[in-house]
């Protein structure tokens, strides 16, 4: 389970610094959040 964790810590991680990059293909951008939003969700349950 540990692991599991880090792994969606290390993946959100590489998301907001991807998101910090301000890519500006909006459709890329909107991927990745709905990705962070979906690793946020799995990460709290």
């Amino acid at each position: 389970y540990g692991n599991a964790k880090n792994f969606l810590n290390s993946a959100k991680e590489q998301i907001e610094s991807a998101l910090k990059l301000e890519p500006e293909n909006s459709h890329f951008k909107n991927n990745l959040k709905r990705i962070e939003a979906k690793l946020n969700a799995f990460s709290n349950s």
